[in-house]
Order: structure tokens, then sequence, then C-alpha cells
């Protein structure tokens, strides 16, 4: 397994932040360390071209705007494709894995942790692309989604987060 790791939000200046339009680097908005990314509220690529058959990606996520409804923070991407996405479901305060495009085989899968608005949360998303592969979710360190898919899918190509 190759290991890519994503610069630029240790330093403050984007390095590796493919498009960062709405991304703003700051120094007040660190969770941990010396800088922070924030999003604003459109979908903004982090490290394409990866090619990954096995992938895991971990940030943080505040869900103080908490808009009515379902709200995407995360999403998996084949090229352009939104496969895996991870929904923000504001009525119950939770979380969970969705197949977007029905190419991994698994049913949308809710989480039972509660999600606080106004306080950060850490979101670990793990994805095996071969058939029988895992899909799980960690949040603040907690096992809250696994499972696996049943289709063999194509290899992951980015990420890409809003706040």
């Amino acid at each position: 397994m190759s290991v890519v790791y994503m610069t630029g939000f240790e330093t403050g200046d984007g390095a590796d932040v493919e498009t960062a339009g709405t991304i703003g680097f700051t120094s007040a908005a660190a969770r941990t360390g010396a800088w922070g990314a924030r999003c604003g509220n459109t979908f903004n690529s982090l490290k394409t071209g990866l090619n990954a058959k096995q992938v895991s990606f971990r940030g943080y996520c505040d869900f103080t705007a908490g808009a009515a409804g379902v709200g995407a923070v995360l999403q998996e991407r084949v090229t352009a494709a939104v496969r895996l996405a991870v929904q923000f479901y504001s009525a119950s305060s939770v979380i969970a894995l969705v197949d977007n495009d029905g190419t991994l085989g698994f049913s949308t899968a809710i989480g039972t942790v509660t999600a606080s608005r106004g306080v950060s949360h850490r979101i670990e998303i793990l994805l095996d692309t071969t058939a029988g592969g895992i899909v799980q979710m960690l949040v603040n360190g907690i096992l809250d989604i696994n499972t696996t898919h049943s289709l063999s899918a194509t290899n992951v190509n980015s990420f890409a987060i809003r706040g």
C-alpha cells in the first residue's frame, strides 16, 4: 500500500489542495497545531490522482451551521463522480455513509454516535475497493459504522470536503 500525506494544512500554504476556492487557511481556526483550514459551502478537491485500492481519510468536522435536513461534508470520488458520501443528518445529529452511485453495493449506513453542533469531531473513513472490502467510519476514535461492500470497485481518485 502506498501512503499519500496531505500537506499545506500544517503550514497554511495549502500546497496539496487542488481547488482551494473556498478553503481558507488560518491560525485562528486550528483544531490542533498552528494552522487549520476552514471551508465554504462548496466542495473543494483535495489531492487528486490517488489511484488507490485502499484509502483512509481523517479530518475534523464542526457541524455548527447544521443546515436543516441532510448535508454532505465529505466525498470520495472516482474522477468527478461522487461514490462514497459522508452525510450529516441534522434532525438526529448522526452521520451516515452513503453509496452515492451504487457502485459499491451496500445500503446507506447510519451511525449512532451523536455529533454535537459547535464541537469539532474527528471523522475517519476507511475503504477497501476490492469485492467484500471494508467500509468503516470512526467518529472521535469510536468505530461507528463497520460494514463491507459486495462489488469490486474502481480505485479511489480523490476526496473533496466542504464546510
